[in-house]
């Protein structure tokens, strides 16, 4: 989960991991390429393979975001200091 106050994402993060895909997936360098559907489709699919989930969220800090920090710190905490038995 991903949170901006402004709306970066489309213009900034979601493009440079594209990119990276882009140059890890076809080892192309190339300082040009057409952004099709298909690549789209294949950027989502290698995601979605891998087990990742991307959430993005603009604007203030909602409920949303709160509820879930709290949950993921809630879990990092618990794995830390639970104690075997």
């Amino acid at each position: 989960m991903l949170q901006d106050y402004n709306d970066i994402f489309k213009f900034v993060t979601v493009p440079n991991l594209f990119l990276t895909w882009y140059v890890m997936e076809h080892g192309d360098g190339t300082d040009e390429m057409d952004v099709t559907e298909d690549l789209k489709r294949q950027f989502l699919k290698t995601l979605q393979d891998i087990g990742i989930e991307i959430q993005l969220i603009v604007g203030a800090w909602s409920s949303q975001l709160s509820v879930s920090l709290h949950a993921l710190l809630s879990l990092i905490h618990r794995i830390i200091y639970q104690r075997t038995t």
